[in-house]
């Protein structure tokens, strides 16, 4: 309804999604990404379940974050 002309309005019509909510993952002061939950009912999310929401959210930062901090400890290690 907000955005009719995005790409992603006539994938999410052709499958039946009516909304969607984005949450941000950030973590510390660094953005890593957008986590994306959608929904078939009008109205399924409502503001007393954003903090579950942004909980999630916060804990799949945490993990990416963890996972990129690994990564980095492992191509140091190989340049030694």
């Amino acid at each position: 309804r907000h955005y009719p002309a995005h790409d992603g309005v006539a994938v999410m019509k052709a499958l039946g999604l009516l909304e969607v909510l984005v949450m941000p993952l950030r973590y510390g002061d660094r953005l890593l990404g957008i986590l994306e939950f959608h929904s078939q009912q009008v109205g399924h999310f409502d503001a007393g379940q954003m903090p579950v929401y942004q909980a999630l959210a916060n804990q799949v930062a945490v993990g990416i974050s963890n996972i990129l901090a690994n990564e980095e400890l492992v191509a140091r290690e190989g340049q030694k």
